[in-house]
């Protein structure tokens, strides 16, 4: 059985119950993104610094076969005023397909607002690749400063 991020077990059952399609080209599953791989690319864009209230886009990468992973939606999670927690998710190929063995972005954009000054994390959930191709259920997190 697949490990997944612990706090969002309760978000998606609904959601990932009917996660599995069938298209011309392969049967394709919904799950938790890839957010960290070992690459030079980011998993979360935006600005190091917002202002209270004032709406600011974000883009949250997540890793995968060129081919084969199509993003399929981002979950949205505040805990605290100063904790926005994101969760992308992909489809992706898992049988009946030829898929390339590469490493592609797949962006997932959103808009963020944060409602009080400070330091503010956020917190990307989804899966974290290992040495030798293995996962494991992770986050990667950006500090920004919220001004008022």
């Amino acid at each position: 059985m697949k490990s997944r991020p612990a706090a969002l077990l309760y978000a998606v059952p609904l959601f990932l119950a009917c996660s599995e399609s069938t298209e011309p080209d392969g049967i394709w599953e919904v799950d938790f993104g890839l957010v960290g791989a070992p690459s030079s690319l980011n998993t979360l864009i935006m600005p190091d610094t917002v202002f209270v209230g004032r709406p600011v886009a974000v883009t949250v990468n997540t890793f995968g076969s060129s081919s084969c992973t199509r993003p399929a939606g981002i979950i949205q999670a505040s805990a605290g005023a100063r904790l926005q927690i994101l969760t992308p998710l992909d489809s992706v190929a898992v049988r009946a397909i030829a898929c390339t063995d590469d490493l592609a972005s797949h962006p997932h954009p959103t808009v963020l607002t944060f409602q009080e000054a400070g330091t503010a994390t956020v917190r990307v959930q989804g899966y974290i690749m290992l040495q030798g191709g293995q996962k494991r259920s992770g986050a990667v997190e950006k500090l920004v400063v919220v001004r008022p």
